[in-house]
């Protein structure tokens, strides 16, 4: 994936499910996430799946890729 493929992907999240998978992609926990952000667990495990869907990720794996591609 080009770097310019990724960060279009990347551009459709909003900037909370943005700051969520910065966060997911370093290996935090939805609890440490939560946490920092001030959402609960739960609603961080909304937002997960919702860029993930947005992202066509399936795996952790493919959204550190993502993260990588995009530099």
């Amino acid at each position: 994936m080009t770097r310019d493929a990724a960060n279009e992907r990347l551009d459709r999240l909003t900037k909370r499910e943005r700051e969520v998978f910065e966060l997911v992609v370093l290996g935090e926990t939805n609890k440490t996430i939560g946490r920092e952000l001030e959402i609960s667990p739960r609603t961080v495990d909304v937002h997960r799946k919702k860029l993930r869907e947005k992202l066509g990720a399936d795996r952790l794996a493919d959204l550190i890729r993502l993260k990588q591609a995009s530099g």
